[in-house]
């Protein structure tokens, strides 16, 4: 699967690079805003994007809001990689468009199990951000992430409340894992 990186600092860039090859993906790097934003308006543009909130050119909450806002919402799969930890924050990409959110520092393992969970999921069925109409088919986290799960708390979740009942049952899966709609 081809994955977005859409980073400008070197260093993030390059380990989110690394882990994505790592993981079995094919990752597609965007230095800036302007960069992402054009490979994702490409024919075969990336199901997955792993944005920086703040990038030169174009932010990564905007690129979620043009993503969401034309006539077809494109079905990219958008993931916040950000240092911004606050609650407002959190909330604001998310309302901006994005399926999900992870703050820097992150675990390289964790982010992979956030990637990880949306293998079974069909992107034409699922509501990215309340814009589709059908059901997910899913299966939920594969064996392999299952079986290499950190045995540490892995902190919080967060999600957009269109993709809560799939976030659900990977932690339903998991059953090491509690959940709430908090």
């Amino acid at each position: 699967m081809r994955i977005l990186i859409a980073e400008d600092e070197p260093t993030n860039r390059l380990l989110l690079e690394v882990s994505v090859r790592k993981w079995g993906h094919e990752p597609v790097v965007a230095t800036d805003g302007c960069e992402a934003w054009e490979l994702l308006q490409s024919p075969d543009a990336p199901a997955i994007a792993l944005l920086d909130w703040m990038m030169p050119g174009i932010d990564g909450v905007e690129i979620c809001r043009r993503l969401r806002a034309g006539r077809e919402p494109r079905m990219v799969y958008v993931i916040m990689v950000t240092t911004h930890t606050q609650p407002g924050d959190i909330v604001a990409g998310l309302e901006a468009g994005a399926d999900d959110y992870v703050t820097k520092p992150f675990e390289s393992h964790e982010l992979r199990v956030h990637v990880h969970c949306l293998r079974g999921v069909d992107p034409r069925a699922v509501g990215l951000c309340g814009h589709g109409n059908g059901t997910a088919a899913l299966d939920p986290c594969p064996p392999p992430v299952r079986e290499k799960a950190p045995r540490r708390p892995a902190g919080k979740l967060y999600a957009h409340p269109s993709r809560f009942d799939e976030v659900r049952a990977c932690v339903d899966f998991d059953q090491r894992a509690r959940w709430s709609r908090e």
